[in-house]
């Protein structure tokens, strides 16, 4: 590990005037089991070192996986090249700490005791659960990955904050067929909490969701009252919120400018960050060290609050929210921390049974090319279900769902009770929407 404090009396004997250092450590172990074999195991140990400080009045970067005795004068030569060519006028800051932290509980000890070679068995039992679990079930593979970050942030202010968190990801690609016509499905589980290991469950998931493909044709093309299911809902909430974020309104290109304290959405959407959870998307502090804390972002379809980082706060006047994220270079940015929608009170089947005519979105592609993060308008391939006088049907492919996203949060008629946290970090249950265009045949 780097001698922070040799680091920091150089920068002053240099004429850093404030120097802040962000240490993360990241330590990852991936099994993949394919046909009761070991495909592949890896494992991987980094420490990456980022490094920022303000000179001449200029905020400098570097950042470094090379951590040694040559570590401190490599990182204030660094930074104050960076900070000599940068032309930003933005007045960045070193913060000095929050009054008070909460504690957040995000590293689960008994994930410690899942040896390597437990993860070993616990792949190949997957893989031969779902191999076995139903005769049209035609390859799997299973991969099971273990990860540990650690992060440390100081600064010349004497500020030290740290944060720990484990977790688990379990992969299931399953194919099924039927005569010459195959499908693939998955499962997906991201969690630190043991109870979740349910190996007949996540072998299930994965096979029901091919085997649900099995048959699916392109519905007729139309407007259709459409529910998402909580994985398709977590992605479109991910990308409606990005314009609360405060650096995108200050630069015009977001469509809340203007907008605090007014309807953007309908009276059933609201979306929470909390970041302040025991779970392993947990943070008690954001990326520059301002404490986070729990925040309606959209209440009851109303904008409450942009997100800041100290930069855009200083800009608009106000508190940073606590949003700071670290972009890879190690430069400041702006995200969120675990959204949350906030769920109804109506089961998913009663949802379901609500809709004369409609379809059950279970997966989108193409988010990041057919989603104009900017006017919302979006077109955007799918898969599903028909619904037919409130019945579930046959499942439907090869459609193309079309419209703007801002609309269409405005147009949510209902939210259902299923929430479920996706890998994104983002926790929703199903929604409603009353009309969309779909293209099929």
């Amino acid at each position: 590990m780097i001698n922070s404090k040799k680091i920091f009396q150089l920068a002053q004997q240099q004429g850093i005037q404030s120097l802040e250092l962000f240490t993360k450590r990241t330590a990852r172990l991936s099994v993949i089991s394919y046909r009761n074999e070991v495909e592949n195991m890896t494992s991987a140990d980094t420490t990456s070192l980022y490094a920022r400080g303000l000179y001449n009045g200029k905020m400098g970067y570097a950042n470094t996986e090379l951590l040694d005795a040559t570590t401190g004068q490599f990182v204030i030569e660094q930074i104050k090249e960076n900070a000599e060519i940068t032309d930003s006028e933005e007045q960045q800051q070193i913060f000095k700490g929050s009054p008070k932290y909460k504690k957040v509980k995000t590293y689960n000890p008994l994930l410690e005791q899942w040896t390597a070679q437990d993860k070993v068995i616990f792949a190949k039992q997957l893989e031969n659960k779902i191999r076995y679990l139903d005769s049209r079930v035609d390859d799997a593979r299973v991969e099971v990955e273990y990860c540990v970050t650690e992060t440390m942030l100081e600064n010349s202010f004497g500020l030290k904050l740290k944060s720990r968190r484990n977790y688990f990801v379990i992969y299931a690609d399953v194919v099924v067929k039927d005569g010459d016509v195959k499908k693939n499905g998955y499962s997906i589980t991201v969690d630190n909490d043991m109870q979740k290991l349910d190996v007949d469950a996540i072998a299930k998931e994965g096979v029901d969701n091919a085997i649900a493909k099995l048959g699916a044709q392109p519905c007729d093309s139309g407007r259709y009252s459409v529910i998402f299911n909580p994985e398709v809902t977590a992605n479109l909430v991910n990308f409606f919120v990005k314009n609360a974020i405060a650096e995108e309104v200050q630069k015009h290109s977001s469509v809340f400018e203007g907008k605090l304290n007014e309807e953007v959405a309908s009276r059933c959407v609201t979306v929470t960050e909390m970041p302040i959870r025991n779970d392993y998307t947990g943070a008690a502090f954001d990326d520059e060290g301002v404490a986070t804390y729990n925040k309606p972002i959209i209440s009851k379809g109303i904008l409450k609050t942009y997100a800041y980082n100290l930069t855009t706060a200083e800009k608009d006047g106000v508190q940073s929210t606590g949003n700071a994220q670290r972009t890879g270079a190690g430069k400041i940015g702006t995200g969120f921390n675990t959204l949350c929608l906030k769920p109804g009170n109506i089961r998913e089947e009663h949802l379901i049974g609500s809709v004369a005519r409609g379809l059950y979105i279970t997966s989108v592609q193409g988010l990041h090319a057919g989603m104009n993060p900017h006017s919302g308008n979006f077109s955007l391939q799918a898969e599903g279900f028909e619904i037919e006088d409130g019945v579930k049907g046959r499942p439907v492919a090869l459609i193309t769902i079309a419209g703007n996203l801002f609309d269409m949060f405005k147009d949510v008629k209902a939210v259902a009770s299923n929430s479920k946290l996706s890998y994104l970090g983002v926790e929703c249950p199903s929604i409603k929407v009353g009309s969309i265009a779909v293209s099929g045949k």
